[in-house]
């Protein structure tokens, strides 16, 4: 079938990583036979690599409220029309909140199939004021005429059923094959490497708390922690504590990967009032043989894997103490590069996709539906949420 990806981002520097997932998202169903169109949109000008889309720009800067809305408008008709041409089977559209008046008329082109990767009205309430107003109002009533969400933890599409009852589909985020590859590790000094990959000026990611935690820990002189995707705004770098800004080239990042010990996965999550995840992060470090500190529930990887320190969702230290003792059970494990097995086996996006592909042809054929579930693996029903 053909699928229109619709993604409403300017493309800024924390969105970057975002982008990438998009694409791999595209390329896994075009390996399963679909043609995929995508499409980016914003008012404003995208700074997305020019690359594997279709880019709908007004390059838009001014700010008034009420030019925000006239452009608003005209971008939002420039959208359809694009859609309308496309003819598409299927319309997949990452969700970056209310766009108004928009997805009534996307419904009637083809079945929408929305993509939720955060609780917008929390996490505006953390990063946006007046954006938070407008969502606590509309309370996500502009997806009333959608068909179904894909969201990436459970608990996202409880929230999302909490406004609009939709069948919904669970997708953790995964990698492709090609991003495979142990980091075999380099000794470079007689430390504990810590690398933490983080997108610029987002809360949730708990750069502060790791800082603190280092700052007050009673054997910090045994780490050193590696900071990716953000320069250092806090005035904390040190020759324990690295700071790299944003890394774009794939050989320094798995350089970094391979002088680190155990990566650092999402520590404030608790800031938008959320408890369960799925970091791209996470999974890249253990593709790369790193064990893995979090402190969510993550839909794919329980804390009961050897390679997993978890600490509560709150804003409590860390325990460094705790940290240099899972550093010794598991650093024959990173060593050897046993912990990439498990991406291997659990986390590939093919596999993800081709769930997600079963349950996009379920919404079609309630029939086909039924089939499926007494068919596929539990692992794939259990993804299947709501009324499919």
């Amino acid at each position: 079938m053909k699928i229109l990806y619709l993604v409403n981002s300017n493309g800024d520097k924390s969105q970057h990583g975002a982008y990438k997932k998009i694409l791999h998202e595209k390329e896994c169903f075009e390996k399963l036979g679909h043609e995929v169109k995508l499409i980016v949109f914003h008012t404003s000008p995208i700074e997305f690599p020019k690359s594997d889309a279709d880019f709908i720009s007004l390059n838009d800067n001014n700010n008034g409220v009420l030019n925000k809305i006239t452009s608003g408008r005209k971008l939002n008709k420039m959208v359809i029309d694009a859609a309308k041409n496309e003819k598409p089977d299927v319309i997949y559209f990452r969700d970056r909140g209310a766009i108004l008046n928009f997805f009534d008329k996307l419904s009637k082109i083809a079945p929408v199939f929305v993509e939720v990767q955060s609780n917008v009205i929390e996490e505006n309430k953390v990063t946006n004021k007046k954006r938070y107003i407008l969502e606590a109002i509309l309370k996500r009533s502009y997806y009333k005429s959608i068909k179904a969400f894909v969201c990436i933890t459970n608990e996202l599409y409880k929230n999302e059923v909490r406004y609009n009852n939709k069948p919904g589909f669970i997708l953790g985020n995964g990698i492709l094959k090609e991003d495979l590859g142990f980091a075999e590790k380099k000794d470079i000094n007689n430390k504990i490497n810590l690398i933490f990959v983080i997108s610029p000026g987002l809360p949730w990611h708990g750069t502060e708390r790791l800082i603190r935690s280092f700052n007050n820990a009673p054997n910090k002189d045994k780490f050193v922690i590696h900071i990716v995707g953000e320069e250092d705004r806090f005035g904390a770098g040190n020759d324990q504590i690295k700071f790299y800004g944003v890394v774009n080239d794939k050989q320094k990042l798995d350089d970094l990967f391979s002088i680190s010990d155990i990566g650092v996965g999402t520590l404030a999550l608790y800031t938008k009032e959320m408890k369960e995840a799925a970091p791209l992060k996470v999974r890249h470090y253990i593709a790369k043989g790193l064990p893995v500190i979090i402190a969510y529930d993550d839909v794919d990887i329980t804390d009961s894997e050897y390679f997993v320190l978890k600490f509560a969702n709150d804003d409590t230290d860390l325990d460094f103490t705790s940290i240099e003792q899972f550093y010794k059970r598991t650093n024959e494990s990173r060593v050897k590069g046993n912990i990439s097995q498990y991406a291997t086996e659990d986390l590939l996006w093919l596999k993800k996709i081709e769930q997600l592909n079963y349950f996009i042809n379920s919404i079609y054929d309630i029939d086909t539906s039924n089939t499926l579930r007494s068919n596929i693996d539990g692992n794939i029903t259990d993804r299947f949420k709501g009324s499919v």
